[in-house]
């Protein structure tokens, strides 16, 4: 158990563990401060790869995207959990069983908002957080399914301005 304090590195952010009240269970947070790789610390990368899942004609850039049962990538949605554990974001157009890139923990410039965010909007709302989809497999929501039994609530990212969002993921919540 860690102690009030301390510090960890991961994807080259630094994080503390902070209590907010004696009775209250601790969590790591967000100090602020990103960092240059050293030494000592996680250098995990931001991008990965992977190979699309067969039975998915395509994936479009920036869309959200798991990694399936099959160990192959495919769109992601709150529906379920199985399917909302979101890996990343597409980082360009990818077919079926073709290479694709995607990206967590990192700043993306969101090409093309009118097809991957739920109600078509043309830019992103600067300073609001976004959330996966449970109607639209792949897609960003502001408004997520809260009410539906077995749906899950993931925050994905958090919009920086008209075109560009961080995809920090959260846990997936059970509804």
């Amino acid at each position: 158990m860690p102690a009030i304090g301390d510090t960890q590195v991961k994807f080259d952010r630094t994080y503390i563990w902070l209590k907010g009240n004696p009775n209250a269970p601790g969590a790591w947070r967000l100090t602020g401060n990103d960092n240059t790789p050293g030494a000592n610390q996680d250098q995990s990368k931001l991008e990965m790869n992977g190979t699309v899942a067969s039975s998915r004609a395509t994936i479009a850039a920036n869309q959200l995207v798991y990694i399936n049962s099959a160990g192959a990538i495919d769109l992601a949605d709150a529906s379920a959990i199985a399917t909302g554990r979101v890996a990343g974001a597409a980082i360009a157009d990818a077919i079926a069983n073709g290479p694709i890139t995607y990206a967590r923990n990192m700043a993306v410039n969101v090409i093309n908002p009118t097809v991957v965010i739920d109600g078509a909007p043309s830019v992103l709302e600067t300073g609001k957080y976004y959330y996966l989809s449970a109607t639209t497999p792949g897609n960003y929501t502001r408004t997520p399914d809260t009410s539906t039994t077995g749906a899950v609530l993931v925050q994905v990212g958090l919009a920086l301005d008209t075109a560009n969002m961080t995809i920090e993921i959260q846990e997936p919540l059970v509804i």
